[in-house]
């Protein structure tokens, strides 16, 4: 962290006194200058002793993380290595030993099975198919000659291994902390592969074995080859996973080795940087204690200027304060003398409007007691209107509840009214089904029509006298329906003879039942059988209007009601 530099300071005479308010502003841009420096070198202090106390923290915190990591690597790493790298040593060698016993193996089984053959291909080509004697001997021979030389070579490494067991033995008890290893091998060698090794020595070691006991050693070889084979293999399994144990361990060692390498370095950065940080401080101290000595000449000077200007400027304050005092007295005495003269003169006005003025006021004084007169019936008119104000607030108080219960009867009329339309026209519509379904049996069952109402009479095949055009005449019964629509009737389809759209009028005409009616475009025909449904759609019609009319005289009573 460098610091900034710093400008220069020319030390003239300190006693000798600015040339102007150019020397004094030069000055004070100086002083300025140098209280930013001094502000400035102490912020600088200020975070370099922050980013100290940053970094011995970290290195405190770096510290404590390198004793944590190399208390976990100790008792990560195992306390037998030595034990561990013997063990390893003598798995190799029993691994070696067996690769051995693999081979010799395998060359003896090869040797059984060349000498089978061999004693087949003879069986086969002998014209008795018997073998003789002396090649069964010979066979024989060969074999216990072969069998006699890998018992000598199998006692030969059982010697050696005795003997190296009997080494490690004296090893391990003269090194106490090795007692595991110590207790491995007799584990190793008191097998049940040892033990069937040495049994079969033994069984070897008698001389000359019967020909009925190849088949019984040849078996119990590859028994022992079996379990000698799975041996060998757990035993390659736990040296790769003490090797791979051995990996972990010198990697994480590598790795805390590296990290406290980086904590070093770290360290003596921040001490480097430490050290940088504490010569800049007393450089920047020299520097402050330089500037604050230039500092107080400076002030020394100012302060001698400032009492001289300050002297000078209370004088001409002192004779600025005696010119506007001799102003103010010229200007109070000015107005004294107007405010004289304007005096006069008002008593001169007032002498002369004297009888005006008292006139006025005698008319003031009866124009208030009139007002105090009106005053009072004012009160009282303004009472008799709250009064009219409260009566009128409850009339309209009265008339609002009254238009509620109104309007409450009146929706209880009209549900009323509209379930009694409704029942009556379910009834009128059953009514008129019953008797349609009645006319039509009837019509069916009998010949001749029967024919209701007055007018109504029977004609012959000859067609209905003709009508003029502008005034059509109708034997029969006339209603109107004008603007009428039944929901249960719309489709002309249902009942033949009535009208399928909305008509002037509806006529009954009488006509025999085998003829059709007489189609006009105006009045629509209809057959004797349909009139009774008919009039009951008049009684509907009727109803609807009664229900209409009751509606609209509810709502003028509700208009007129105040």
């Amino acid at each position: 962290m460098m610091c900034e530099v710093m400008p220069t300071i020319s030390e003239g005479d300190p006693l000798g006194p600015p040339q102007g308010s150019e020397a004094d502003a030069d000055f004070e841009q100086l002083m300025v200058n140098m209280l930013d420096e001094r502000d400035k070198l102490l912020d600088n202090l200020r975070e370099t002793r922050e980013t100290l106390s940053v970094t011995q923290s970290r290195l405190q915190e770096t510290l404590r993380e390198r004793d944590q990591l190399q208390r976990q690597l100790n008792s990560a790493l195992p306390q037998e290595f030595a034990t561990l790298t013997r063990e390893l040593s003598a798995c190799r060698e029993q691994l070696l030993e067996r690769e051995e016993e693999i081979s010799e193996l395998k060359a003896e089984r090869n040797n059984t099975r060349s000498l089978t053959m061999t004693v087949v291909k003879r069986q086969a080509q002998s014209p008795s198919g018997v073998s003789s004697e002396v090649e069964v001997l010979k066979a024989l021979k060969s074999l216990f000659e072969h069998h006699k030389a890998l018992d000598e070579k199998v006692r030969e490494r059982l010697r050696a291994a005795l003997e190296r067991v009997a080494t490690l033995e004296e090893q391990l008890g003269h090194v106490p902390p090795l007692h595991s290893c110590r207790q491995c091998q007799p584990m190793l060698w008191g097998s049940p592969a040892s033990a069937s090794l040495s049994a079969a020595l033994q069984r070897l070691s008698n001389g000359s074995v019967h020909p009925d006991d190849e088949a019984g050693r040849v078996v119990e070889l590859q028994e022992l080859l079996e379990k000698q084979n799975f041996e060998v293999v757990q035993a390659k399994e736990r040296i790769s996973a003490l090797a791979a144990s051995v990996t972990e361990l010198e990697e994480d060692l590598g790795t805390a080795r590296k990290d406290l390498i980086k904590s070093e370095e770290m360290s003596s950065k921040y001490q480097r940087d430490l050290r940088e940080a504490l010569a800049q401080k007393e450089d920047m101290e020299e520097r402050i204690t330089t500037l604050e000595k230039r500092y107080l000449a400076a002030q020394r000077e100012a302060t001698s200027i400032h009492d001289l200007n300050d002297k000078l400027e209370s004088e001409l304050a002192n004779k600025e304060s005696l010119h506007r005092q001799c102003e103010e007295k010229a200007r109070h005495l000015q107005e004294l003398l107007e405010l004289a003269e304007q005096k006069l003169q008002q008593t001169m006005r007032k002498a002369e409007t004297l009888p005006e003025v008292e006139a006025e006021l005698a008319q003031r004084i009866a124009a208030l007691t009139k007002a105090e007169e009106r005053h009072g019936s004012i009160e009282e008119h303004l009472r008799q209107l709250e009064s009219q104000l409260e009566e009128k607030n409850q009339e309209l108080a009265r008339a609002r509840q009254r238009e509620k219960m109104n309007e409450e009867h009146n929706k209880r009329l009209s549900d009323t009214v509209d379930r009694l339309l409704s029942e009556s026209n379910e009834r009128l519509q059953l009514h008129l089904k019953e008797r349609m379904a009645a006319l039509e049996e009837k019509v069916v069952a009998g010949g001749q029509g029967v024919f209701w109402g007055a007018g109504w009479g029977v004609e012959g095949s000859a067609a209905p006298p003709a009508q003029s055009p502008g005034q059509p005449q109708h034997s029969g019964l006339e209603i109107p329906v004008q603007g009428w629509r039944n929901d249960h009737m719309q489709d002309a389809s249902q009942a033949p003879g009535l009208v399928g759209a909305q008509g002037s009028v509806l006529c009954i005409t009488p006509s025999p039942l085998a003829g059709p009616c007489s189609a006009r475009p105006t009045p629509h025909c209809l057959s004797p059988p349909t009139a009774v449904g008919f009039v009951l759609l008049c009684s509907l019609t009727f109803l609807c209007l009664l229900r209409r009319s009751l509606n609209c005289s509810l709502r003028l009573a509700v208009e007129a009601k105040p």
